[in-house]
């Protein structure tokens, strides 16, 4: 698995020791409000998290990178690419960020080189991402990225036992490659 590198931030393979910088931001509800997985009520929670992300990238179904800090080794997140289709070259992303790092462009950051990862070394042709619609922050850090708005998926999950909306976002190697050239 690669080590990808910001001006800020490093992003590479999460390790188990990152459990306990995980759980620090993990248990606060407002960091999983829109994710699939609750608030961790123990270290081991966030544990088990990583384990299950080791394994992902393991059997190559997907690439969970750790989001840490280049000054000090820090985790503050996750972002990762997940299924991958060979056949019609695209992914999905997902990411989750420690709610003390909002507003920082740490997630401006991290996604940013994901999506250069993504287009330039896995050769991909498209990325897609979900958001809640409730989740602003998000849909703004995908739009500044320049994903575009797909879709509006009616009641398209079912999280924390109710049926949730969400948008569709969407961007293509040829509108990446076009933004790149224009600065």
């Amino acid at each position: 698995m690669p080590r990808l590198s910001t001006e800020r931030l490093i992003l590479r393979a999460p390790k188990r020791r990152d459990f306990a910088d995980m759980f620090l931001y993990s248990k606060n509800p407002e960091c999983s409000k829109y994710c699939l997985w609750n608030p961790h009520k123990s270290r081991l929670d966030s544990w088990f998290f990583i384990s299950m992300l080791k394994r992902g990238n393991r059997r190559l179904k997907a690439q969970h990178f750790a989001v840490v800090l280049k000054d000090s080794e820090k985790m503050i997140g996750t972002i990762g690419i997940s299924g991958y289709s060979k056949r019609d070259s695209s992914a999905e992303i997902g990411y989750s960020l420690s709610p003390e790092y909002w507003g920082q462009g740490y997630g401006t950051e991290a996604l940013k080189s994901i999506i250069s990862y993504s287009f330039n070394t896995l050769k991909l042709n498209r990325i897609e991402a979900k958001s809640d619609t409730r989740n602003i922050a998000s849909v703004k850090l995908l739009e500044k990225c320049g994903f575009k708005r797909e879709g509006h998926m009616h009641k398209g999950m079912f999280m924390k036992g109710e049926y949730v909306d969400l948008y569709l976002y969407g961007l293509l190697a040829e509108d990446y490659n076009k933004a790149v050239e224009h600065g």
